[in-house]
Parts: C-alpha cells; structure tokens; sequence
C-alpha cells in the first residue's frame, strides 16, 4: 500500500472512530449544534431581498458608481407610470377631476416621492412683452364647452405632451411617479416629510393645487448625501411605494372603473421589481413545500423508517436556514440568482445524507448494533463526503470573483452553505442517529435489506457498462460531439417580464404603454460640455436637439424603436416658441447665444424648477432622457454599444455617458456572460484538480471530469434544439448539475478504487460499487429530479425551466455515472492489463 492510500485509511479509520464519539456523546454536540442553529435562524427575519437592476452588480463596480453619480446629481430616473385609459378622450370636465383627484391623492398617500407629473401639473409656458410665465396647465378649469375643445387642440398638438403624458389620441393619460433617490436614514427625518406632505392635504381642492405645492418644495435640494444621513431607495421602501399605489387604485377602480369605461393600472422599473420579486417568493415557497412533500414521499419509500425522512429534511433546513441566518448576519441581499440557494442545498444535503442513511440501515438490517452500524458507516462514506462537499466547494468559490454581485455571492454562500451540509451530515447526523428511535427493519429475500429489483436492475447495468465498454464509450462521445454542435445554437438573453404568466395585466400594461406612448422604459445620457455655460452655445444646442438622429441608426441596428427625447434644448424651444407669440415657427433654438441665456434666465425666473433636472447648476451638463420599450437585455446591450459609437461621434469633442437601470441591465448581461463563462472553467480546473488530488490515481482523475461534463453538454444541446433561451436564471443550473455530479462521481470512483485496490477486479469493483454506493446514487438522483420536476408545473417562466432542466441534468448525471464511468475505468484496466501481458 502506497503513502496515499496509507493515508487515505488512515482518514477512514478517523471517520469510524468519530462515529463512535459521537455514538457516546451524540447528544451534547446535538445540543450545541441546535443553540448555534437557532442563533442564526432568528437572524433570517433580517435578510433582505432586492430584485433590483442595480443589486447586479458590485458596490464599487464602475458601471454602478456612475449611475450613482447620475442618481446624485439629478435624481431618480425610473418611473412609476399610472396609466388611466379611457374609451373617449381624457380632456374633458369629467376625466380631467378624475385625474386631478387622482393626481392628488398619489401625491398625499404615496411615500417617497419626490415629483408627480400629470396632464394636471403639465408645464404650460406662456410669454407676453418679454415676459415668461410658467404655471401647470390645469392650474384653472376651461368654463365652456368651446374653452374645452381648444384646451384638447392645444394638448394634443403639445409636442412634449405626446408620449410623455398622453397619448396623440388623447384616450390614454399616465401619471409619472418619481421617487426620491436618496432617502432620510432617520426615521424621524421621514417622519416629520410626511406630516408636511399630509398637511398639504387641509388645503382647498383647486385642480393643480397638488402640482403647485409640491413645486414649492426643493425636496431635491434636501438630498444632500454629504452628511452621510441618506441611502438610495431601498427594495423594501419600493414595495412599500407600489403597496400604497395599488391601495389608491383599487379605490379608483371601484369608483370610476365600472363597465371597463375607464381602466387604471401601472408599469415602470420600480412596480416591475415589485411584482417580479413577489410572484418569485411566492411560487419558490409554494413550490418549495410540494419539492419537500416529494422528496419524504420517495426517502419514505426508500429507507422506510421515520428517521430516513426526518434527517435528511432536518440537514438540508439547517443547511438552508444556517446559511441564509449568515447572510442576513453579513448584510448581503438575497437576490435572483441566489434564490436558488435553497433548491441547490436541498439537493446537497439530501444527497449527502441518504450515503450514511443507506450504508446505516444496510448494516441495522444485517443485525449489527446501532453504535457499529454509526461507525461503519461514517468509516464507509465520511471521507467520500467530505471530498464531495470540498469540491463542489472549491467549484463554487471561483464563482467568488465573478463581476456579477449575486453570482459573486453565489459562489461564496453556495460554498459556505455546503460546509454547513458537510457539518451537519457528519456530526448532527450520528449524533441524532445514536438516540433516535428506530423501526425494525424489513429484511428481504437477500438477506440484507436490499431490494432484489433493484440490486438485479443495478447488475445488468454494471454488467452491460463493463462487457460493452467501447461501445458505451464511443456511444458517449458521439452524443457529446452532436449535443456539443447543438448547443452553439443557443441563444443569449434576460427578459424579467418573459418569466411572468402571459396573461398578467402587467404585461398588457407594458405593451399597451409601449405601443401607445412610443416606450415604457428610459435611459438616460449626460453630455458634458467641460466648461461652464457650455451648454449656451448654439452648436451644441442643435446637436442635442438632433439626438434623436444617432440614436435612431443605433436603434434600427440594435432592433428596436426610440420614443420621446427629453432635454434641455426642448424646454429652450418651447420658451422661445412663447416668447415669439406662440407661433410655431418659432419652436427652435435660438440664434445666439445672448438670445439662449437671456431665455434661460426668464425660464428660471418664472418659478419653474424644470430647469434643474435637465442640466447641472453650472450649465455645464445637459441630461438627455430617452423613452425605449422593454426589450430583452441583450437587445439593449447591442442597442447600447452602437449608440455609444454614434453618440461619440455625433458629439465629437464633448463628454459622453450613457446610464439608467436599461444600461445597467444590458450591460450586466454581457457581463454575466463573460464572468460565468470564466467562473465555470475555472470551476472545472480546481474541481479536476481536486478530483485527482482525492482519487490519488492521475488517469483515474482525469478520465472522471467526462461524466461530469456529459450531463451539462447535454442540457446545453437541449436548450439549443428547443430554443430555450439561457439566461441569468437558467446559468446558473449548472452549479447545481456540477455538484451533484461531482459528489456521484466522486461516490463511485471513490469506492471502486478501494474495492478494486483489494481485489484485482475490475469488473466485480464496478459491480460492488454499483450495489453499495450504485443504490445511494439512484436514490438521490430519484428523489431530487423528482422533486425539481415539480417546478415544472410553476406559472412563471423562469420556474418551469429550472426544475425541467435540473431535474434533466440529474437524470442525465446518474445517466453518465452508471454507463460512461464504469466504461471508462473498465477500458483503462483493461489497457493496463494488455501491458503487463
């Protein structure tokens, strides 16, 4: 026996003699395992969960800083639209104290904001003998009918009401809700706003009165991050937003909604994050419960003793609620892509669990006493587990680095959750074994407490893996080779909205928006002129109103549409439209510079605070924003990188930036893309380096890493055939599939080693192998795929998805394991032998 098999056993006789202290003094350390748990457990309550676009990414990430810098100096830029349909046109007595009504009470009732606009608060600019007047536009209702008919002329033939705030049909009006960017730490500070904002509410019901009152206050000014006493809007104060905007519609609904004559109902970033992470909590938790009532139906059947059930639920919940009591603890955010947290350490502790159960119960069945069977099994399987659990370890820490921030914390919580397993497994296990009542076993016609089927079922495929080992190995990597050309066919992307049920009022908000107000989402570009009052210059000023051009090419090329254009040259052109009579041929930019700060200065003067959110306080700045439907991730991402190129050379000589949650969101996808990619590889270089490290034969290691490439090839090729899109949901199925089959794997190469290094015998290795540790596989593969392929019933997208194709990929894992594995080992022994010969 060589150095590393010496060791090796020397390891195993560790495992056996910890059994045995735990056997004696299992229900101390049960004890102190249980106090630590319940520390961590009544942490959980803190965890937070943010959905959000900026949650993707690092705190530091450049990306993010610069948004923040946006966010900081201009405010908020995504939008909570109201959207108010109506069967007849909006601007009309009836409609327009409706909107008005409602205008208001969303600015009373819904916190955190920091502006509501409307067709009731419009900016309606007005200019007599050189004199500028700005009021809102329903600051006094029309008296007469023809008074109406010319407020409704005037409206639908505003360029910057079109799109913005109602349709060019004038049948479709949204309210834009803007939060605050930057919100008190204190709660007193919230406290004492929102007296302020209720006391508003004593005032006279005057239509536009809201609008009027509110632009009084510089709430932006009050942000001041400076002093350190503000944080950007957090995902709970956002659904406490969307909550009371639903609140204020229901009432609505009920009062004005009857016979579908008007209909009320709401889109944006902030009410998608909302709904998106509600129906993922939602169907997770449900679908959590039937995954675990499948699972003890199958452990039940299996093992056929109350405690066969128990344990392993009870490793896979402390696993799950240890790991996520660290997170809260840590202050790290549960996020989309660690939502899979608990689903992939259900699936490392049960699998875990079920080699001591079944290696425990063999021995109880043959007769042998408790505290033997306790040892024989931690000798058996501990040091497999333990080199299971380090790898699958060491694969998902490369995931640490990734550039993504829920991947990164993936990687680093995965790994920490699959210690707590490996702990847990191998010291709460046996201690709990040691005492915990056990029904006698039922001992079948082998004598063993086997199952005859299935140890025959098991014979016939180790036989058949070993006799036809070319055969199955040839087989192999012919359907490697075709499921490898299939899976280049993939297609990359992320659409939220695609996870949700296709009928949802969401989506036909959205689609209704985008349709009929020319988008639904908005980015945002900052130009920087270097020098201050740069943007008085008239050159500049007509390239900024001549966006739209560079924007449009990028747009056709990247496959979508641009919607309205917002900046600062619009409010300039509208001032010199009313400074000149109204007359249309005036809605321009100015000739001269004097000309445009003279305007300006009026504009400022009039007591409109417009001015602040499309350029910086020195004139320095320009903000441009840009109304694009929703789109799919990666259609942003190439939309992005052609406007970058013609923005660039559009504005030739200034600064340029692009930024917005839709930038964030298409530039994260490619950024996911390239960083998982990388995290995987590297996954699979520590995870090969592990494998021979713990298999201690080089050929034998290398040969292992086929298998569990082989289920994730395979999956990849489905995807391709079928078009399944892969995205930053179903990325992630592989860190499950690459633990799983690596702990199977390990598990079989682990144990034909040993038998094979007593024996001589390959084959009858194989075979041992498959009825010992074989069965182990099977069960764990069985009640885990079976309990993903629950999800498979899911209503969102994203669910159906990752239970079919994990539970596929587990299938296709045990798959690989039971033929390509034996045939692997059998045709290198058998090339041994040729040599020897």
């Amino acid at each position: 026996m060589n150095k590393h098999f010496r060791f090796r056993a020397e390891i195993e006789d560790g495992f056996t003699r910890l059994g045995y202290g735990l056997y004696r003094y299992g229900k101390p350390v049960l004890a102190v395992l249980v106090i630590i748990q319940l520390f961590l457990i009544f942490q959980i309550p803190n965890l937070n969960i943010d959905t959000s676009t900026e949650g993707m990414l690092h705190d530091n990430d450049p990306e993010l800083l610069r948004y923040n810098t946006f966010r900081e100096e201009f405010g908020r830029d995504d939008l909570l639209m109201v959207t108010v349909k109506s069967e007849e046109s909006l601007i009309n007595p009836e409609r327009i104290h409706m909107l008005d009504a409602l205008h208001s009470k969303l600015s009373v009732e819904v916190p955190f904001l920091d502006e509501v606009n409307s067709l009731i608060n419009a900016r309606d600019i007005q200019g007599s003998g050189g004199y500028l007047t700005v009021d809102d536009l329903f600051a006094s209702y029309p008296e007469t009918e023809t008074q109406w008919k010319e407020m409704e002329d005037k409206i639908l033939k505003n360029p910057m009401y079109g799109d913005f705030i109602i349709s060019h049909d004038g049948k479709l009006g949204v309210v834009l809700l803007r939060t605050q960017a930057l919100i008190p730490d204190k709660e007193e500070d919230v406290l004492i706003l929102e007296e302020e904002t209720t006391d508003l509410s004593g005032l006279p019901d005057e239509p536009g009165n809201m609008g009027d009152l509110l632009g009084g206050f510089d709430l932006e000014a009050e942000e001041d991050s400076s002093n350190g006493n503000f944080h950007y809007i957090s995902d709970a104060e956002n659904s406490q937003m969307v909550k009371k905007v639903e609140e204020v519609l229901a009432v609505f609904k009920a009062e004005y909604g009857g016979a579908g004559s008007v209909e009320f109902s709401y889109v944006g970033t902030p009410a998608m994050t909302e709904i998106l992470k509600r129906k993922l909590i939602s169907s997770i938790i449900v679908f959590m419960i039937f995954v675990v009532l499948v699972i003890i139906i199958l452990l039940a059947i299996l093992f056929r003793q109350p405690a066969g059930v128990i344990l392993p639920l009870m490793v896979a919940g402390f696993s799950i609620s240890g790991t996520l009591g660290i997170m809260a603890l840590t202050g790290v955010s549960l996020k989309i892509p660690t939502q899979i947290l608990p689903s992939f350490l259900v699936s490392v502790s049960i699998g875990a669990s079920i080699h001591i159960l079944s290696i425990f119960f063999g021995y109880i069945a043959r007769g042998t006493e408790r505290k033997e069977s306790i040892a024989r099994a931690m000798g058996h399987s501990g040091l497999a587990i333990t080199m299971t659990s380090l790898t699958t370890m060491g694969g998902l820490l490369s995931f640490a680095g990734a550039k993504v921030a829920p991947i990164s914390d993936l990687g680093v919580f995965g790994a920490l959750g699959v210690l707590l397993s490996l702990i847990f497994t191998t010291f709460l296990l046996p201690s709990v074994l040691s005492f915990i009542p056990l029904k006698k076993p039922v001992v079948s016609r082998g004598g063993v407490g086997r199952s005859d089927r299935v140890d025959l079922i098991l014979k016939k495929i180790a036989g058949f893996a070993c006799r036809r080992a070319g055969v199955v190995t040839g087989v192999s990597i012919l359907i490697l080779l075709v499921f490898l050309g299939l899976s280049t066919r993939i297609v990359f992307g992320h659409d939220v909205l695609s996870w949700l049920p296709e009928k949802m009022e969401y989506l036909e908000t959205t689609d209704l928006v985008d349709e009929r107000m020319r988008g639904s989402a908005s980015f945002e570009i900052v130009v920087d002129t270097g020098v201050e009052n740069g943007i008085y210059d008239t050159d500049f000023l007509n390239l900024l109103d001549s966006i739209g051009e560079p924007l449009g090419r990028a747009a056709v090329k990247g496959g979508m549409f641009i919607g309205k254009t917002m900046a600062v040259s619009d409010l300039l052109k509208e001032t010199h439209q009313a400074l000149n009579g109204d007359d249309p041929d005036y809605y321009r930019i100015p000739d001269s510079r004097e000309a445009v700060a003279q305007e300006l200065l009026l504009f400022e003067n009039s007591g409109s605070d417009d001015l602040k959110r499309l350029t910086d306080t020195i004139f320095s700045k320009a903000r441009v924003t840009v109304k694009v439907p929703w789109a799919d991730a990666l259609i942003y991402g190439k939309f992005l990188v052609q406007a970058e190129k013609n923005l660039d050379s559009h504005f030739a000589g200034y600064d340029v930036t692009i930024t917005g949650l839709v930038p964030l969101l298409g530039r994260t996808l490619s950024v996911v893309i390239a960083s998982t990619k990388q995290s995987y590889i590297l996954a699979y270089v520590i995870i090969a380096f592990l494998m021979l490290l713990f298999i201690g034969n080089f050929r034998l290691g290398i040969i292992s890493m086929l298998p569990n490439i082989f289920p994730i090839i395979i999956t990849l090729g489905v995807m391709g055939a079928f078009g399944i899109v892969l995205d930053m949901f179903t990325m992630l199925i592989g860190s499950i599939a690459m633990g799983l089959a690596v702990d199977d794997t390990i598990h079989f190469m682990h144990n034909y080693n040993r038998i094979y290094r007593k024996t001589g015998d390959s084959d009858g290795a194989v075979l041992e192998t498959f009825l010992g540790t074989g069965r182990a596989m099977l069960s764990t593969t069985a009640a885990l795929s079976a309990g993903f392929l629950v999800f498979t019933f899911a209503e969102m997208r994203n669910l159906h998805y990752f239970g079919l194709l994990t539970g596929f990929t587990l299938i296709m894992a045990l798959a690989a394991d039971f033929l390509l594995a034996p045939a692997l080992v059998t045709l290198l022994n058998r090339r041994d032998r040729r040599k020897k010969k």
